[in-house]
């Protein structure tokens, strides 16, 4: 059995910030969140996202469970400008060298060396 799903536009549904109603039908949908914030109740916060849903998708898998995926136009905010850059070089020797000099080492290279040091030590 393979999946299924159904998209649909903006003007197929309906989105009040709580409750998903789709087009002909007078209830809306049951949904249980399956991702979101806790607050101190332990409990999932409803509003998940900010801004308006453009379309929504609908799917059924093979287990006969049901998810809905919405499509969201948001507005981001900017973020500010930041007056100084830091450029960084993945290497091999160093995993990670900036551009301030500043390098950090390969840990995996690290414990190779540790590995040999051991092999060495235990031959004599």
């Amino acid at each position: 059995m393979e999946s299924k799903s159904a998209t649909y536009a903006s003007n197929a549904f309906q989105w009040d910030g709580e409750n998903l109603t789709l087009a002909k039908m007078q209830e809306p949908l049951n949904i249980r969140w399956s991702f979101g914030e806790k607050n101190a109740f332990g409990k999932r916060d409803k509003y998940i996202f900010k801004g308006n849903p453009t379309t929504i998708t609908i799917s059924k898998d093979c287990a006969n469970r049901y998810f809905v995926s919405f499509q969201v136009l948001e507005e981001i905010e900017s973020w500010p400008t930041v007056e100084q850059a830091v450029g960084m070089d993945l290497g091999l020797k160093d995993a990670v060298i900036l551009s301030t000099g500043k390098k950090y080492g390969n840990p995996r290279m690290v414990r190779k060396k540790i590995c040999a040091n051991r092999q060495v030590l235990s031959v004599k």
